[in-house]
């Protein structure tokens, strides 16, 4: 029983470092691209999670308000490489650190690193494949982008396009490196 409890106890960790490193990506690329650090809200605990873009009454908003989201984005800038840039910005930063760390563990052999690469990287994996999905469906079905992917799609379809290539072929090399399969 305190096999499995720790199981998930240690599955549910990488999974909140996961959200956390990508919802602090959007976060820091809102901030490089001139976004005032007032104007951004990181919500973990909401679901799913997010960062917000603050209006001017300091109301939150978040993505799933598209409209007005788009609209508070676009007030803070109307380059179309930096709006990709804080919607990619989640993405990136998990893949630096899921790269890094991964790399870091496999060269310095110890098992405990390993096996938090592991889970670092079958999560990764399973919940950006399950995300793609949700954000397709939603897309479809709203008939505007859903999450990340769609808004990276509808910025720049062949970067897009690039990126997913890069990211989930990083991964199956580095899952595969790793024996999960």
């Amino acid at each position: 029983m305190i096999d499995l409890a720790a199981t998930i106890a240690i599955n549910a960790l990488a999974i909140g470092v996961l959200f956390t490193v990508h919802e602090s990506g959007h976060y820091l690329a809102g901030l490089s691209i001139g976004i005032p650090r007032d104007r951004l809200r990181l919500r973990l605990l909401s679901i799913p999670p997010h960062v917000a873009l603050v209006d001017g009454d300091g109301t939150p908003v978040s993505p799933s308000a598209f409209d007005r989201y788009l609209d508070l984005l676009t007030t803070h800038t109307t380059n179309v490489h930096q709006q990709y840039r804080f919607v990619a910005g989640g993405h990136v930063l998990e893949w630096l650190i899921v790269v890094s760390s991964t790399t870091v563990a496999l060269g310095s052999g110890t098992d405990p690193l390993i096996t938090a690469a592991s889970l670092l990287v079958y999560w990764s994996l399973v919940i950006t494949g399950l995300y793609l999905i949700v954000d397709a469906a939603g897309t479809i079905v709203r008939g505007y982008p859903h999450g990340d992917a769609s808004g990276q799609w509808s910025l720049a379809p062949r970067s897009t396009l690039a990126f997913y290539l890069v990211y989930f072929g990083t991964y199956l090399w580095l899952a595969r490196g790793l024996g999960l399969f």
